[in-house]
């Protein structure tokens, strides 16, 4: 694999942030019960990383990196449908580059709800692995849903880059 194709840069407007979320379908799978789009604010506090990914001049994908702990930041990445099959792995790999070179922390972590098992397999396949499961931690739909939480550290990042580069 080549260098990524996209351009990566910090977002650090609430608007830019805020517009990307209008989104129904990707505001739908993000959100729990009850969670309107119109009032949401994205938490902008200094520690928080909003990394926007760019396909041309077209903001394609938004990752958000916020502190689990000292060490430890938990990513959550939302790439629009319409790039999703195509630049999924561009931005896979450039949110990688991102989480290992522009970051501080040892260890991420990714929960992504139950319902949503491609991204679990997405994620594995990446180099996440399984850690464990938040019981019924998500209301989505009238239902409270597990969590599945998947872990990396910086050496994982850093054999799941080498391997890409390789073209593996």
């Amino acid at each position: 694999m080549k260098k990524s194709r996209l351009t990566v840069k910090r977002l650090d407007s609430a608007y830019e942030v805020f517009q990307f979320f209008q989104d129904p379908e990707l505001w739908d799978r993000i959100s729990e019960d009850d969670e309107e789009s119109k009032n949401w604010q994205p938490p902008l506090a200094e520690q928080n990383h909003w990394v926007g990914f760019y396909l041309k001049s077209a903001l394609i994908a938004v990752m958000f990196v916020h502190p689990e702990s000292a060490s430890c930041g938990q990513v959550h990445i939302s790439v629009l449908h319409a790039y999703r099959h195509r630049c999924s792995g561009d931005v896979a790999f450039a949110g990688m580059e991102y989480l290992l070179h522009d970051t501080t922390y040892w260890k991420f972590q990714a929960v992504i709800a139950a319902k949503f098992p491609k991204i679990m397999e997405y994620v594995s396949d990446i180099g996440f692995e399984f850690e464990g499961i938040k019981v019924q931690s998500f209301l989505k739909n009238s239902e409270y849903i597990d969590q599945h939480v998947f872990g990396i550290t910086q050496l994982g990042i850093e054999r799941y880059l080498l391997r890409k580069l390789r073209g593996k």
